[in-house]
């Protein structure tokens, strides 16, 4: 039976060079899986299997970050190549807000001008075979014609929900929090700030490279 791959249409930002709004598409995700996910739908086909991958992840989170902060790029035949992203560190200018900064001048970067900003990953191309090789068809799941925008919610549901992740997490990316939501990234930090103000959540924001994360202070 073939796939279902839903996607939606989005309003870009800027317009083209004739001034016409243009359009792309997302992939519509349900949710985020995460271990014991997995590990459930393991059980339903293997549960010898199930009960190993919880340590060999562990492990491999590990050794993926052992390695690349050693300086190399980490291969997994099959799947892909995990690898360090960084860039220069923001600096917060005179008026508050936080940029990048430009250099002319080479001789000016220096290690505290850079900062890790992510794990890079690129598919191998049996994985990308495995890929194409899954039969699928693409929706649209919106109405013809409709345009998709963050989905709107009552800040005490975000709450509710928000508080029961972090129950069983500990802690939320803003990037998890818009994908769990389904939310713009505007909107996303429209709303943790919302959060963040009510003295009744007890909230807070921290940043390690340039990802917030929120947990409870």
């Amino acid at each position: 039976m073939a796939k279902t791959i839903r996607f939606s249409v989005h309003e870009n930002p800027l317009k083209d060079n004739e001034g016409n709004t243009t359009y792309q598409v997302r992939h519509e995700n349900w949710l985020t899986l995460d271990t014991k996910a997995l590990v459930v739908h393991l059980k339903n086909h293997n549960n010898m299997l199930a009960k190993m991958v919880e340590p060999v992840l562990d492990l491999l989170s590990e050794e993926i970050v052992e390695n690349i902060t050693d300086n190399y790029r980490l291969h997994l035949n099959g799947i892909g190549t995990f690898f360090l992203k960084i860039g220069f560190r923001e600096r917060t200018d005179d008026e508050g807000n936080e940029k990048r900064p430009q250099f002319t001048d080479p001789a000016q970067i220096t290690g505290d001008a850079v900062e890790v900003q992510g794990i890079g990953f690129t598919p191998d191309h049996e994985l990308l075979n495995r890929l194409a090789s899954v039969g699928y068809y693409f929706q649209n799941v919106q109405k013809k014609g409709s345009v998709g925008k963050s989905n709107r919610y009552e800040l005490d549901d975000i709450k509710q929900q928000l508080d029961a992740y972090l129950n069983e997490h500990g802690y939320i990316t803003r990037t998890e929090f818009a994908r769990m939501f389904g939310l713009t990234t505007y909107m996303a930090k429209t709303y943790l700030k919302a959060i963040l103000e009510d003295p009744d959540c007890h909230i807070i924001d921290t940043k390690e490279s340039r990802i917030h994360i929120y947990k409870r202070g």
